[in-house]
């Protein structure tokens, strides 16, 4: 059966959602500058106002006022491919992250974001370091760093220089590809321009900079201060997002190396938000190991006094959403609240 693709339609003006969802949770001191902020992220590269659907208006509004609550409460975002999902995501986990770089700038991860695949935590890496360069502006005009991330790959070197990692640890090969006088980055392109191979230029790892630039090129498509890129960035100041797999999540979970980074004896500074891609693929006995990993990173980060994160799965193929997400993330169904296009 063969058919065109349906998608919501997206009619409600960014206007409409500041006024009617966000607004009126914002702190009286910060609410100027998350208003700068939702306007920056409801506009294209052009200036263009976005206008959005009616699941992605009403999860706005929920999973920003569920940011640091610590209340046992899940979201799932149930949309077809292209309809949105992730921007129903997006939009308000980073104006939370913003808003806590511009009351404190101190390095701790405030999002993870677990993927199924390397091929897709790649793509959304990608987009979501698009999305939070328009907001680095209005961070750099109060004297704020950027937001900040990092991918916890098997290629994720441990330093900048090829030196051997710390003791008892395996070395993940440094082979990456070399170009134009530096490394092709393997897990991200262009945020730019659509396709293109980033350079981490010889120069720029030699004088701890992190800036990369497509080829010929002579202004950073990811400025300096965005992407930690060694594991020994990623332990010493942990970024504000960290992309990673369930798998990886699994194999680093009793590695001390890694608490700071997974939130684990960090006290008030654990992740907010657990961001679940392709949260269907996690069924049968590979869904069963998914709901072990994830509750026994709970138990660790609230042992030693982490709040409870708000977890935020998304699907494009999912039946009975809200039971399913709180079976995966040991919440009761009913505190799961399912956005989808009506």
């Amino acid at each position: 059966h063969l058919r065109d693709r349906e998608y919501p339609k997206r009619d409600i003006p960014a206007e409409d959602i500041w006024d009617k969802e966000l607004s009126a949770v914002c702190s009286d001191e910060s609410k100027d500058f998350i208003k700068e902020c939702f306007d920056a992220l409801s506009q294209d590269g052009n200036g263009h106002a976005f206008e959005f659907s009616g699941f992605q208006n009403r999860s706005f509004g929920k999973i920003f006022a569920e940011y640091n609550t610590g209340k046992p409460t899940a979201s799932v975002v149930c949309a077809g491919t292209g309809s949105g999902k992730t921007k129903s995501f997006y939009v308000p986990a980073f104006l939370r992250v913003a808003e806590e770089v511009l009351r404190d700038d101190r390095p701790f991860v405030k999002i993870i974001a677990l993927y199924p695949r390397n091929v897709l935590l790649a793509d959304q890496l990608k987009e979501a370091i698009s999305e939070t360069l328009k907001l680095n502006p209005i961070l750099g005009k109060h004297g704020k760093r950027p937001i900040t991330f990092g991918a916890l790959l098997g290629s994720t070197p441990w330093k900048k220089w090829f030196n051997p990692p710390p003791p008892g640890q395996t070395s993940p090969s440094w082979h990456w590809e070399t170009r134009d006088g530096g490394h092709v980055i393997p897990h991200l392109c262009s945020p730019v321009d659509e396709g293109s191979d980033l350079i981490w230029k010889e120069e720029d790892r030699e004088n701890g900079r992190n800036a990369l630039y497509r080829s010929g090129q002579n202004n950073p498509d990811v400025p300096d201060g965005v992407l930690k890129i060694t594991r020994e960035e990623l332990v010493r100041d942990p970024p504000d997002v960290l992309f990673l797999s369930l798998e990886m999540l699994n194999r680093e979970l009793s590695n001390p190396y890694w608490n700071k980074s997974f939130g684990i004896n960090q006290g008030d500074l654990s992740p907010r938000l657990v961001l679940l891609d392709e949260v269907h693929t996690h069924e049968g006995i590979s869904g069963a190991n998914a709901a072990w990993v994830l509750r026994r990173w709970k138990y660790f980060v609230r042992r030693t006094g982490g709040k409870f994160p708000h977890f935020v799965g998304l699907s494009a193929t999912l039946r009975e959403a809200a039971e399913h997400m709180g079976r995966v993330v040991g919440v009761l169904p009913d505190n799961v609240a399912e956005f989808s296009p009506r």
